[in-house]
Protein backbone atom coordinates (compact mmCIF):
# COMPACT_ATOMS: atom_id res chain seq x y z
CA UNK A 1 0.00 0.00 0.00
CA UNK A 2 1.34 3.45 -0.84
CA UNK A 3 2.19 5.96 1.87
CA UNK A 4 -0.49 8.35 0.60
CA UNK A 5 -3.16 5.65 0.72
CA UNK A 6 -1.98 4.58 4.17
CA UNK A 7 -2.22 8.17 5.47
CA UNK A 8 -5.71 8.57 3.98
CA UNK A 9 -6.82 5.35 5.69
CA UNK A 10 -5.27 6.48 9.00
CA UNK A 11 -7.12 9.80 8.85
CA UNK A 12 -10.40 8.07 8.00
CA UNK A 13 -10.04 5.59 10.86
CA UNK A 14 -9.18 8.37 13.34
CA UNK A 15 -12.23 10.38 12.24
CA UNK A 16 -14.51 7.37 12.65
CA UNK A 17 -13.11 6.49 16.06
CA UNK A 18 -13.25 10.12 17.22
CA UNK A 19 -17.01 10.03 16.64
CA UNK A 20 -17.33 6.79 18.61
CA UNK A 21 -15.28 8.19 21.52
CA UNK A 22 -17.36 11.37 21.54
CA UNK A 23 -20.60 9.39 21.69
CA UNK A 24 -19.35 6.98 24.36
CA UNK A 25 -17.16 9.22 26.57
CA UNK A 26 -17.98 12.84 25.57
CA UNK A 27 -14.28 13.33 24.77
CA UNK A 28 -13.07 15.00 21.59
CA UNK A 29 -9.92 14.57 19.54
CA UNK A 30 -8.71 14.78 15.96
CA UNK A 31 -5.86 13.49 13.81
CA UNK A 32 -2.74 15.64 14.23
CA UNK A 33 0.33 13.88 12.82
CA UNK A 34 1.74 10.56 11.66
CA UNK A 35 5.40 9.84 12.42
CA UNK A 36 6.55 7.18 10.00
CA UNK A 37 9.86 6.67 11.86
CA UNK A 38 8.05 5.83 15.10
CA UNK A 39 4.99 4.32 13.35
CA UNK A 40 2.89 6.47 15.67
CA UNK A 41 -0.39 8.17 14.89
CA UNK A 42 -0.72 11.28 17.03
CA UNK A 43 -4.14 12.56 17.96
CA UNK A 44 -4.86 15.95 19.51
CA UNK A 45 -7.23 16.47 22.40
CA UNK A 46 -9.49 19.35 21.41
CA UNK A 47 -9.68 22.28 23.85
CA UNK A 48 -13.49 22.11 24.00
CA UNK A 49 -13.55 18.50 25.20
CA UNK A 50 -15.39 17.98 28.47
CA UNK A 51 -13.55 14.75 29.34
CA UNK A 52 -9.79 14.27 29.05
CA UNK A 53 -8.83 11.79 26.34
CA UNK A 54 -6.91 8.80 27.69
CA UNK A 55 -5.46 5.64 26.21
CA UNK A 56 -8.32 3.36 27.31
CA UNK A 57 -10.55 5.40 24.97
CA UNK A 58 -8.21 4.75 22.05
CA UNK A 59 -7.98 0.95 22.34
CA UNK A 60 -10.33 0.37 19.40
CA UNK A 61 -8.48 3.01 17.37
CA UNK A 62 -5.18 1.26 18.00
CA UNK A 63 -6.69 -2.14 17.14
CA UNK A 64 -7.95 -0.80 13.82
CA UNK A 65 -4.61 0.84 13.03
CA UNK A 66 -2.83 -2.44 13.71
CA UNK A 67 -4.93 -3.96 10.93
CA UNK A 68 -3.05 -1.62 8.58
CA UNK A 69 0.33 -2.36 10.16
CA UNK A 70 1.06 -4.31 13.34
CA UNK A 71 3.67 -1.68 14.27
CA UNK A 72 1.27 1.29 14.42
CA UNK A 73 0.54 2.82 17.80
CA UNK A 74 -1.28 5.88 19.15
CA UNK A 75 0.11 8.97 20.87
CA UNK A 76 -1.91 11.82 22.39
CA UNK A 77 -1.13 15.55 22.34
CA UNK A 78 -2.86 17.33 25.22
CA UNK A 79 -3.97 20.94 25.43
CA UNK A 80 -2.58 22.52 28.59
CA UNK A 81 -5.30 23.42 31.08
CA UNK A 82 -5.08 26.84 32.73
Amino acid sequence: MSKKTDLENIKRIVEEEAIEVFVEYNAQFEFRHFCNDLKTVFIYELPETEVEVDFKMTKNLERRLKELSKRYTVGIFYQSKK
